[in-house]
């Protein structure tokens, strides 16, 4: 027999399991992207230990716009730069990744931010920037460990110069306009979210 009420305990239930469901892809999508810029840290980390040895004492360490190195530094301070540029775009990107649910509401800006930071959907709100975060962080990181990579060919006189610096700086400069118009996009019409109620 139909009942009113019955309908909706029904919808709420159907409400809840959509929320669920949106909640634990966000969490998939997060974890999926974290895991990658956990795999590339580890990826610069070894790269690094693997040629350490095998570089001369004196490195090339800035290259002039044709890509042949002008300036050099000891293998040390080579490396350090490289180890350090990686480290801090991890923690840079972590902290706000994991730091951003810390802010009060005021510090946070977003549009439609009341509908966004809604208790049903705050914690998939930051979910989904952390997301975001980690793919940037990843593709900084490849693009990071690409150029480290180019540079180190070099002062093995495996080449004479950097083999392809301004294709890897376009193409992360692709990635990062295409990831600034997806974030706009995913967060500047909240009608479009499916659990909007």
């Amino acid at each position: 027999m139909y009942s009113p009420l019955h309908a909706d305990r029904h919808q709420a239930g159907g409400e809840d399991n959509t929320k669920i469901i949106c909640w634990q892809k966000a969490m998939s999508q997060k974890a999926i992207a974290f895991t990658v810029c956990i795999i590339l840290c580890a990826a610069c980390v070894l790269h690094a230990l693997y040629y350490y040895p095998l570089l001369p004492d004196m490195v090339a360490a800035h290259f002039d716009a044709a890509g042949s190195p002008d300036g050099w530094v000891s293998k040390n301070s080579f490396m350090a730069g490289y180890l350090g540029a990686a480290g801090f775009i991890a923690l840079l990107f972590s902290g706000i990744s994991f730091g951003i649910a810390r802010l009060p509401d005021s510090r946070i800006n977003l549009p439609d931010k009341e509908y966004w930071l809604a208790p049903q959907r705050r914690q998939q709100t930051f979910d989904l920037i952390a997301q975001f975060m980690f793919w940037l962080a990843a593709a900084t990181l490849a693009l990071v460990l690409d150029i480290s990579n180019q540079s180190i060919q070099v002062q093995l006189g495996r080449s004479s110069e950097l083999d392809h610096p301004v294709s890897s700086i376009m193409l992360y400069l692709g990635f990062s306009l295409t990831w600034a118009v997806a974030l706009v996009l995913r967060f500047q019409n909240s009608k479009s979210d499916g659990s909007r109620k």
